[in-house]
């Protein structure tokens, strides 16, 4: 048999197909991208959504109690001065505006670091009145500095209770 015969030899060699590549993926890693991509989202939105309404919980419990500590508060005005009263007004809306703003507003100064006029104009702020900077509330900073306070303690305590109750209202909406 010569080799022009020999069938074996007139086969070629093994053609192989082509590499794999990576792109296009297949449409299952598609797929999986997408289910990916909606779990982070879903998981991100829900961490959002329960941090805002653990934030506003929180909120709320805390001008409850100052409401409560502000009850506290008067209940005992007649045994102190009325320089011990407004500081321990001021002490309270500065404790219940501090843990109220640390983890919701970042861009505004830390109430409980102010003084003075900077810390009445904040409690202003806050709502759409002037009775801090401009009214009785100024009693909370002036108080502990003047020797007779003329001024109607009665009046200091309702300014407080309405300014806590709408930063309460705030809140809730």
């Amino acid at each position: 048999m010569t080799p022009d015969q020999d069938p074996l030899a007139q086969l070629h060699g093994l053609h192989l197909p082509a590499a794999i590549t990576w792109w296009p993926p297949a449409p299952g890693w598609w797929m999986l991208l997408l289910a990916v991509a909606g779990a982070v989202f879903f998981a991100l939105w829900w961490w959002r959504r329960q941090r805002r309404e653990n934030d506003t919980f929180t909120a709320q419990v805390v001008f409850q109690t100052a409401l409560t500590e502000l009850e506290s508060i008067r209940e005992r005005a007649d045994t102190l001065s009325a320089a011990q009263t407004a500081t321990a007004l001021s002490t309270l809306l500065k404790r219940a505006a501090r843990q109220t703003t640390a983890s919701a507003d970042s861009t505004t100064p830390d109430p409980s670091a102010l003084s003075g006029k900077a810390w009445l104009m904040w409690l202003d702020s806050r709502w759409s009145r002037h009775d801090f900077c401009a009214g009785t509330g100024t009693l909370l900073v002036d108080a502990a500095y003047r020797p007779q306070v003329d001024v109607d303690i009665d009046a200091l305590f309702e300014v407080c209770r309405q300014w806590l109750e709408t930063q309460q209202r705030v809140v809730q909406a």
